[in-house]
């Protein structure tokens, strides 16, 4: 079983912003893919890579499907 992640506010809130960025029915992938990465209370640093690559991901669907 996966441990729980504990994000610190300040991870918490870049979370947030860049899931605001994406269409709504893109959020849901974006945010596992987010959690696929992490585990326990990771260090800003993993949690800004993991954004930029679900971000990566979701942009690459998105121009997919235009």
């Amino acid at each position: 079983m996966r441990r729980a992640l504990r994000f610190t506010d300040r991870q918490m809130a870049l979370v947030r912003r860049a899931a605001a960025t994406l269409p709504v029915q893109r959020r849901d992938a974006f945010l596992r893919a987010i959690t696929e990465r992490l585990v326990g209370e990771p260090p800003d640093s993993a949690v800004i890579e993991a954004v930029n690559l679900g971000l990566d991901a979701a942009i690459d669907v998105i121009k997919e499907a235009v």
